[in-house]
């Protein structure tokens, strides 16, 4: 199973009243397994469950690709990756992360 490692959270602040919360993060998302999808979690400090998410992450260097992001609670991300072909692991390194 994955795991989900969130380091170096560094707020935002110069977006329009459209975007309620703005960060950068750098994640580790851990290994998936062979032809599966996995979801891990992490804690994002500022995020509500009624926030729409877009999450921009790093150029994926494997088949591992995010599908999706959700608030799954208060200040908790919930990322989900597919894995097409043998075992991979997602791109680690900055993500930027938008609450709408």
């Amino acid at each position: 199973m994955a795991t989900l490692t969130i380091t170096n959270q560094v707020p935002y602040t110069k977006f329009g009243p459209a975007v309620r919360f703005a960060c950068q993060a750098t994640i580790d998302a851990g290994a998936i397994g062979a032809s599966s999808q996995a979801s891990v979690t992490g804690t994002i400090t500022g995020l509500t469950t009624d926030m729409v998410l877009v999450v921009s992450a790093p150029v994926s260097a494997t088949n591992a690709g995010l599908i999706n992001a959700q608030v799954t609670a208060a200040d908790t991300i919930s990322l989900s990756y597919v894995n097409p072909a043998g075992s991979a692991t997602p791109t680690s390194g900055t993500y930027v992360i938008l609450g709408l």
